[in-house]
C-alpha cells in the first residue's frame, strides 16, 4: 500500500521496513513514480499544459508539467511531474511538491527542517546526504539547500530519491524562493546532471 508524502505531519510511522525500502510506495498527492499520467487524466489535459524546462536549453529528452492546472491538490502551491517526452504511457519520473516562500528564505529553512527531522525519523535505514548551501547552475546568485534520501548505493550515484530543498532564487532571476518534496528516479537525475555539466 502506497504512502503520502506529507508536509507538516508525516503520519508513516506504522509503515514497516520493506515498504520504506521501495519509493514507488510513497505518493505526493497521489502521484507516485512509476505511475501513468493516463491513470489520472487524458491525452488532451496532458498535452495542453506539458512544457519543457527553460534551462535545459532545447533539449526536449524530458516533459515537464503542472498538475495543479487539471488536479485539486491540498497540501501544496504547485505540483508537478515529469516523463520521458518519448514516452507514450508518460511514465512518471519525477513528482514534486512546491510550496511559495516569496523573499523569505529563513522561513523556508525552518519548514525543511521539521520535514527532514520527520522523514530522517521514518527512513532511518536509508542513506541521507545533506548538500548544504550550493550555488544554482542556471544562476549564480542563487542558491539550494538540498537533503536526499536515498535508495540505494550513495557511491553509485545518481539513485532514486526523496528530494526535501529550498530554493533560494536571486532578484534579477523573478523566481521566487520556495520549499521543493520531490520523490525522483535515478534516471532523471542523470539527465539534469549533464544539463548542469557534471
Amino acid at each position: 500500500m502506497r504512502k503520502f508524502l506529507a508536509i507538516l505531519i508525516l503520519n508513516l510511522s506504522f509503515i514497516n521496513i520493506s515498504q520504506a525500502n521501495d519509493i514507488k510506495n510513497f505518493q505526493i498527492e497521489n502521484i507516485s513514480v512509476g505511475d501513468s499520467l493516463l491513470d489520472y487524466f487524458s491525452k488532451a489535459e496532458i498535452k495542453k499544459h506539458k512544457f519543457f524546462l527553460a534551462q535545459a536549453k532545447g533539449n526536449t529528452e524530458y516533459t515537464k508539467i503542472h498538475l495543479e492546472k487539471i488536479k485539486n491538490i491540498e497540501m501544496y502551491d504547485r505540483l508537478g511531474a515529469t516523463f520521458r517526452t518519448s514516452d507514450q504511457s508518460y511514465t512518471v519520473t519525477t513528482v514534486e511538491g512546491i510550496i511559495w516562500f516569496r523573499d523569505n528564505i529563513n522561513s523556508c529553512l525552518k519548514k525543511r527542517d521539521k520535514i527532514i527531522k520527520e522523514l530522517s525519523s521514518l527512513f532511518k535505514s536509508q542513506r541521507k546526504n545533506d548538500t548544504g548551501k550550493r550555488k544554482h547552475f542556471v544562476d549564480k546568485d542563487s542558491y539550494t539547500y538540498d537533503y536526499y534520501i536515498i535508495f540505494g548505493n550513495i557511491n553509485n550515484w545518481p539513485q532514486d530519491h526523496i528530494l526535501v530543498s529550498c530554493y533560494d532564487w536571486s532578484k534579477k532571476t523573478r523566481n521566487w524562493d520556495h520549499l521543493r518534496v520531490a520523490i525522483v528516479r535515478s534516471e532523471y537525475s542523470k539527465w539534469l546532471e549533464k544539463l548542469a555539466g557534471n
